[in-house]
């Protein structure tokens, strides 16, 4: 996750806590948008890129449940963002929106590529942290998320 600053990322957050181990689609958007909210409080986020796909089910629904929770606009298959006149654009298989200043959740598959980082983002990120929050930090009701975990 450290790598992520290379490509010019501002911040890292890795959300994980036992209590939410075997969470579904429904508990794991409902983890991430509380998490992403409390970041909303202090920073002001224009992208949240997320895979198309889950390693454990395939479901496909995180991205679309996770903008549906957050207030979000939502790309499919997004294929490429661009700044234009400080707004952004967004281009997906079947669509393009244009001159979006809101925030917006986009899914990407597999063959989505990154550009390759710059050597000055890359000795940039060994200074950076990955911020880690476990619900100590986000204090989310438990009966929400995962399984129970006994105590």
């Amino acid at each position: 996750m450290q790598d992520l600053y290379s490509y010019g990322v501002d911040s890292v957050y890795l959300v994980s806590d036992k209590s939410f181990a075997e969470s579904d689609t429904l508990a794991t958007t409902f983890v991430l948008s509380t998490a992403i909210k409390k970041i909303m409080e202090s920073t002001k986020i224009n992208l949240i890129l997320c895979g198309d796909k889950t390693i454990d089910s395939n479901t496909g629904q995180i991205s679309a449940g996770l903008a549906y929770r957050i207030g979000a606009q939502y790309c499919n298959c997004l294929q490429s963002v661009a700044l234009i006149d400080e707004k952004y654009e967004f281009i997906t298989d079947q669509y393009t929106l244009k001159n979006y200043d809101g925030v917006v959740v986009a899914d990407v598959n597999s063959e989505w590529e990154l550009p390759f980082p710059s050597l000055q983002n890359i000795m940039k990120a060994k200074e950076k942290k990955v911020i880690c929050w476990s619900n100590d930090d986000l204090n989310m009701d438990l009966n929400r998320v995962g399984a129970s975990v006994p105590n």
